[in-house]
């Protein structure tokens, strides 16, 4: 009977155990794949069809992953799984690290985010859209940015294009209506700011980031300014 009971306390003892602090994030953390850069170039696909070289494609997530995070995207994820996936993650100081993931949209998971773990609170928060394609009925948003680093920590610079093709109400307007967004999102400080909505407002590091674009994006409309 001594025995019994012993063995019953310690299994109580040991289901009790409390989650030491980060344990529960260590496996999901651990499927972004660590990342160094100056700046990285974030941006979303239209479609799935070339989803195979995609840079930000990522490592399907598995249900206990998607309780994770906060409950709008772990929530679309278990509607019409998978719509999570694991992409980067990158060190913001000694108790914050970024992490880049591929989540659910309106038709795939087409929108990339940015989350920030934070070790002390043991927290994993929605931060930012860095990327997202999506159209319907003729209007059309592509959501590109630039993440970089400079002497005061992490920025992501985000350019949102919002565009709608007149015909679709009056079939004599070929036009399309176009409106660009920018902002600038401190990721260290999380301050935001929205920084104009042409190009000519941009300071010249911005405006250089738009011209260099990598060739990766395929989205042939979001190359015109």
């Amino acid at each position: 009977m001594l025995f019994i009971s012993l063995a019953t306390f310690l299994g109580c003892a040991q289901t009790k155990r409390p989650v030491p602090q980060g344990e529960k994030y260590y496996k999901l953390l651990s499927k972004f794949k660590e990342i160094s850069f100056d700046t990285l170039f974030v941006y979303s696909l239209n479609d799935e069809v070339t989803l195979e070289n995609y840079e930000f494609k990522g490592i399907k997530l598995d249900s206990s992953d998607a309780i994770l995070f906060p409950e709008k995207i772990s929530h679309a994820h278990f509607v019409d799984p998978p719509g999570l996936f694991a992409c980067y993650k990158f060190k913001i100081d000694s108790t914050r690290t970024g992490i880049i993931a591929r989540t659910p949209s309106e038709y795939f998971p087409s929108s990339i985010k940015l989350f920030i773990y934070t070790l002390g609170k043991d927290t994993l928060i929605e931060s930012n859209e860095l990327a997202q394609f999506i159209g319907d009925a003729g209007a059309l948003r592509n959501i590109n940015s630039w993440i970089f680093r400079d002497t005061q920590g992490f920025k992501a610079f985000t350019w949102l294009r919002d565009s709608e093709d007149n015909s679709v109400e009056n079939e004599k307007d070929t036009t399309i209506s176009v409106s660009d967004y920018f902002s600038l999102y401190d990721i260290t400080k999380d301050k935001r700011d929205s920084i104009g909505r042409h190009i000519s407002q941009l300071p010249s590091k911005f405006v250089n980031l738009l011209k260099g674009k990598p060739a990766a994006n395929k989205n042939s409309y979001v190359k015109r300014f």
